[in-house]
């Protein structure tokens, strides 16, 4: 079941990266290949409205006038990536666009757009990832520099998160050893600080379940999932996880914290049963609250479950010594309170 949820979670994400870089990267080329309005003789090719048979007029000029500076110039080499692109050529992106870098590119801004897509059109066609990886990082280092410089901001969205992503899709192929999967942690981590979006939260949390059972790095696999968690629209699930391993390292105290914060988010019966056996040594009155409301919404196994441990802490411990009409009465009322908070009917 957790292998068919990760995959349906990454399948997702894939769809979700791939449509904000369909976007990111179409903005840039777009931008450039429309700064030079003059007039030229593949003007009517730039008029088609099909990319592909624009792609395909544009092809034709090139064939015919590839030797030409004059007419294979900046302006065309930009136009021919961008159609390229449009009509989802991804060899001709390639070829194309490593043409592209030849040329001496004052605008910096120009240049991560066509590493991006060039980037970008590797990985799509699963071909030399390496080179791929290598030219996101270009895209990330400069980006990042020009940020230093000039406080860009938008910077980010446009081109050091998009290269990230497919970093992160890159590196996602070849996690079968620990520092493969440290390194893609890593990245994803980086671009969730970046933006905090579901997606890259949902890569982290794969990431550390794989880095906490496959390699058993316990720790390691906390600390990044609790940069997660301190998000305050996270999931449920990450919370009930980063709870479990806490409580197995007998962190209780942080276990019930990321348990409460769980219940808060959604009314759980499961999670309502853990915080009472949590808690049943630390405060019996919370603990028999939250076992009141398990059992009253719980499953069959996890009502009798619920049950079981609610009557030992409530006529055991808590009434011990009481009579049998006040320990009945005080048990109805625990019920009563539980059908109240839960927005249930009285029986």
């Amino acid at each position: 079941m957790k292998d068919l949820e990760s995959k349906s979670l990454k399948k997702h994400m894939k769809r979700s990266f791939m449509l904000i870089l369909l976007f990111i990267l179409y903005v840039p080329v777009y931008m450039f290949a429309q700064n030079d309005n003059s007039k030229d003789m593949y003007e009517n090719s730039l008029q088609e409205n099909d990319p592909v048979l624009r792609f395909q007029k544009l092809e034709e000029y090139y064939n015919k006038n590839r030797g030409d500076d004059q007419k294979i110039d900046k302006k065309f080499i930009l136009s021919i990536v961008r159609a390229a692109f449009e009509s989802k050529k991804f060899d001709r992106v390639i070829k194309y666009g490593e043409k592209a870098l030849k040329f001496e590119w004052m605008n910096e801004k120009i240049k991560l757009g066509l590493y991006l897509q060039i980037s970008n059109a590797y990985v799509i066609s699963e071909i030399n990832l390496t080179k791929a990886y290598n030219y996101s990082e270009f895209v990330i280092n400069l980006g990042k520099l020009m940020i230093q410089n000039d406080s860009n901001s938008g910077l980010n969205k446009k081109f050091v998160i998009p290269a990230l992503c497919l970093q992160i899709r890159i590196l996602d192929k070849q996690t079968t050893d620990l520092e493969a999967l440290e390194n893609v942690l890593k990245k994803s981590i980086e671009a969730y600080l970046y933006k905090k979006s579901p997606e890259f939260a949902g890569y982290i949390f794969i990431f550390t379940n794989r880095l906490y059972y496959e390699f058993n790095k316990h720790d390691e696999a906390i600390e990044a999932l609790e940069i997660v968690c301190n998000d305050s629209s996270i999931k449920p699930e990450y919370l009930n996880k980063i709870a479990l391993w806490y409580s197995k390292n007998d962190e209780i105290e942080k276990a019930i914290g990321f348990l409460k914060r769980s219940y808060d988010l959604k009314k759980d019966a499961k999670i309502a049963y853990s915080l009472g056996k949590l808690l049943q040594r630390r405060d019996i009155n919370e603990a028999i609250a939250h076992l009141a409301e398990s059992y009253l919404m719980g499953d069959k196994k996890t009502s009798n479950n619920s049950e079981i441990l609610l009557q030992h802490l409530f006529f055991n411990i808590k009434m011990d010594g009481k009579s049998s009409e006040e320990k009945e009465r005080g048990y109805i009322e625990i019920l009563n309170k539980a059908r109240l908070k839960l927005g249930l009917k009285d029986n």
